[in-house]
């Protein structure tokens, strides 16, 4: 049986989208079980972007020239020919907002099922895709699979899973799909668009959940992360409560971080909010409640009131700061505080 794995190769202008490397690292973890080649599909055919695509372990590249405008039933049509070519057993696309354009278009093309927004994937010696994402409002994480229709087809949340390293510098085969522009956009020019660094860029960043009491109290807390040389994020209850926008939320509704190091404080640890924190490097969690889920991920937990922990936290800063530290905050890491 074939156990191939077809990849949805998503373009940021002319260069592979990070989640496009995020998609074939996971591929390639998905072929040690049972083997089977990976193959791409990209929706443009720049030289910058085709070069983008050496030292990446992929067998073969199907290129759709006449996609350039990303009219989604275009792009959609390309991928099901794509697949008719290659008959994968497994196709993966991104869970960006292109991604899920596309991805419900294909899955009733080939008549499969779709698992959207997965934060993991495993796969079973036999080929099986076990697709896994949050269920039931993220109490309970759902291992789903596709048993008797192909290809299994999956979306993935950009951000959860780490990116594909280069090796060498081999280029895969292109293969050009046939077909011409069937859309009815024309695209006349290009502008890129220049967002500011949002929390996902972050290296030091502190979070405050539900055990904020009021607005007010999140100056404390910005203090911090300003101090720490970061930035101030939250849970999706701060977000629902109006004390911070939903750009500044972690988790599966918000943004899906890696900061190099995470405080948190008064934040209970919900599976939404640890799928955003999963690549953390170091989390400090602070919570009254002994029993908080978020203390399961965290390096350092400390349990207590983040109220008489926090102003202890700044005040230690402050000390650094008096001393002149080059690094100032880090040093919190590793050493003892007595609160």
């Amino acid at each position: 049986m074939n156990q191939d794995i077809l990849v949805c190769l998503e373009a940021n202008e002319d260069e592979l989208h990070p989640s496009s490397l995020e998609l074939l690292g996971k591929a390639v973890e998905l072929t040690q079980p049972c083997g089977g080649s990976i193959y791409g599909i990209v929706m443009r055919d720049t030289r910058k972007l085709l070069n983008d695509l050496r030292g990446l372990p992929l067998q073969k590249v199907f290129v759709c020239r006449s996609c350039h405008t990303y009219d989604a039933q275009e792009c959609a049509e390309a991928v099901v020919e794509c697949v008719r070519q290659v008959d994968p057993s497994v196709l993966l696309i991104p869970g960006t907002c292109f991604g899920r354009s596309i991805a419900p278009r294909i899955a009733v093309a080939c008549r499969t099922g779709l698992t959207a927004d997965c934060t993991e994937l495993e796969r079973t010696g036999d080929g099986g895709l076990i697709q896994i994402r949050p269920a039931f409002g993220g109490n309970i994480m759902a291992k789903i699979v596709t048993d008797h229709t192909r290809p299994q087809m999956a979306t993935v949340r950009p951000g959860v899973m780490l990116p594909c390293a280069r090796e060498g510098d081999r280029m895969p085969e292109l293969c050009t799909l046939s077909g011409e522009s069937k859309g009815r956009v024309r695209l006349l020019d290009i502008q890129p668009v220049k967002r500011a660094a949002g929390i996902a860029a972050q290296k030091v960043l502190v979070a405050a959940g539900r055990g904020v009491k009021k607005k007010e109290d999140l100056r404390m807390l910005n203090d911090l992360a300003e101090r720490l040389g970061g930035s101030l994020a939250c849970s999706r209850a701060l977000v629902e409560k109006g004390f911070l926008p939903h750009e500044k939320q972690i988790g599966l509704s918000g943004a899906t971080v890696c900061p190099d190091l995470l405080l948190t404080f008064g934040i209970s640890g919900s599976v939404q909010f640890q799928a955003g924190i999963r690549r953390a490097k170091k989390i400090i969690a602070i919570n009254c409640n002994p029993n908080a889920k978020i203390f399961d991920v965290a390096h350092i937990p400390i349990c207590g009131d983040m109220y008489e922990i926090l102003p202890k936290l700044i005040e230690r800063l402050k000390g650094v700061e008096r001393k002149g530290s080059d690094n100032a905050g880090l040093p919190l890491v590793g050493e003892k505080i007595d609160f």
